[in-house]
Formats: structure tokens, C-alpha cells, sequence
């Protein structure tokens, strides 16, 4: 259990620093606002997950299916 352990110390701590940090140096704002840009100024309608190993070879779809239904659309 402890990769579990690891993996969810990883997200409180970012959790944290999405609570605490101030806006203009919030990691989780910047990228939101970062994706924002690239959408909307820069006009790429898409964004690029790049899996390093076999084992992750479901990642991408994973998170596309997310955003899907973040957005409503799944």
C-alpha cells in the first residue's frame, strides 16, 4: 500500500499549494489558464499526452474521456 500512500501524499500536498500559494505562482491556476490561451488565443483545439511506457498506454484516452465528461460532452 505504500505507492497508494505516495500517490495520495501527492495529492493533498498539491492540494495544499492550490489552497495556499498566491495566484500569480498557483500551479494548477497557471495550467488552467495556460490551457485557456492555447484554446481560445492561440486557437489549438488539442493537447498532446505523450505515455513514456507501455503501462500507461490507457492514460491518454483515460484522461481524454475526463475531460469529456468534465465538459459535459461524454
Amino acid at each position: 500500500f505504500s505507492v497508494i500512500e505516495k500517490f495520495l501524499a501527492g495529492a493533498r500536498s498539491i492540494d495544499q499549494h492550490f489552497h495556499s500559494a498566491p495566484f500569480e505562482s498557483n500551479i494548477p491556476v497557471l495550467l488552467g489558464l495556460l490551457s485557456v490561451w492555447n484554446v481560445s488565443f492561440l486557437g489549438y483545439p488539442a493537447r498532446a499526452i505523450l505515455p513514456y511506457t507501455q503501462a500507461l498506454e490507457k492514460l491518454a484516452p483515460h484522461i481524454q474521456q475526463v475531460s469529456m465528461e468534465s465538459n459535459g460532452k461524454g
